[in-house]
């Protein structure tokens, strides 16, 4: 497995370089042909080793193709380490209801949200983050975790055909961030939540006050606009053939509901912010780096092992044979 692997197309240089040097062993020999004495031509060669020139550009191209397989950075086993870190607990708490298809917001409110936590998650390498996901109902979709890129395969994979039941539940949402965090230790608890603020269920500022009281902060980022747009409807294929409409067939434009988002962070020492706007995840991020720290729980991080040093040392092991390897050989008597 290469970490690269499309700098293995370089390994076609080889034959092209094995090309090169029969065509100029053959333009070598003519050369001496036109000399024209035989005698000379045999005097001149006869110190000369056609084998330990053959295994010089042997090593040489051998040389060349362990350098490219190191470029390529090839990893194979894992290894282990038990990782105890400081720093905060983060929850992305993140809407997935369809309304966040909504391409008010270019490409579209879901994807802006995620490239926004996949920015957020790489300045908050070194904390804990999990991840709650909702709709109509909410559910743990990323136990908390040290390790940034898990975090960053979870989010790519994030869409609104993840739930069925429709709708969008902030006081779910906030229930199920609440349940994740670790009372033992004196690390700062912080819900991030990303959404529209359609809320159709409960009114979520109850929940929100049990988070106040639990000092745990919560940041919310409004996606979408007060214009709204409409809300598409994709296929198996991922082929938009309609768009959401109501129970009268008429199209269903949503909108942001900055006012239930900002009423949440207001609830609990949060900030809101609108998507587009301000630079959301640059302010978050310094935001939290400002918190409390404690030390985090105990984690066994396992990672590839990358093992480009083995062929890089062989090529230079290979190149310095070739370079010692001298063409010429002892004369015969």
């Amino acid at each position: 497995m290469f970490t690269y692997p499309i700098v293995l197309t370089l390994l076609s240089l080889i034959p092209l370089f094995l090309i090169f040097f029969i065509i100029r062993g053959v333009a070598r020999a003519a050369a001496l042909q036109r000399i024209g004495d035989s005698e000379l031509v045999r005097s001149l060669l006869s110190q000369v080793s056609p084998a330990r020139r053959r295994w010089k550009s042997f090593l040489w191209l051998c040389s060349l193709a362990m350098l490219i397989l190191a470029l390529a950075r090839p990893i194979w086993g894992i290894q282990s380490e038990l990782v105890r870190t400081q720093g905060v607990q983060v929850v992305l708490a993140l809407d997935i209801s369809r309304s966040m298809n909504a391409q008010d917001v270019a490409p579209s409110r879901m994807q802006r949200m995620i490239f926004d936590m996949l920015d957020l998650v790489n300045q908050l390498e070194g904390n804990d983050v999990g991840i709650v996901v909702f709709a109509g109902d909410s559910y743990v979709y990323m136990p908390m975790t040290y390790d940034t890129g898990a975090t960053r395969v979870f989010l790519s994979n994030i869409s609104s055909d993840m739930t069925t039941v429709q709708g969008t539940n902030i006081a779910a949402a906030i229930e199920s961030a609440l349940s994740m965090f670790d009372s033992r230790t004196s690390a700062q608890p912080v819900i991030v939540m990303a959404s529209d603020g359609e809320n159709h269920e409960i009114d979520p500022e109850n929940i929100a006050q049990v988070a106040s009281e639990n000092n745990i902060i919560i940041h919310t980022i409004g996606y979408g606009t007060e214009e709204g747009g409409l809300i598409p409807i994709y296929d198996q294929f991922g082929n938009l053939y309609n768009y959401a409409s109501d129970n009268n067939d008429e199209l269903i434009t949503s909108i942001l509901n900055a006012d239930t988002l900002r009423r949440i962070s207001q609830a609990t020492g949060g900030i809101y912010q609108q998507a587009g706007v301000t630079n959301a995840v640059t302010t978050l991020a310094e935001n939290i780096a400002q918190l409390e720290s404690g030390e985090l729980r105990e984690e066994l991080v396992t990672r590839p092992v990358e093992r480009f040093g083995i062929f890089v040392a062989l090529a230079i092991l290979l190149l310095s044979i070739e370079i010692l390897l001298p063409e010429t050989q002892e004369k015969k008597v």
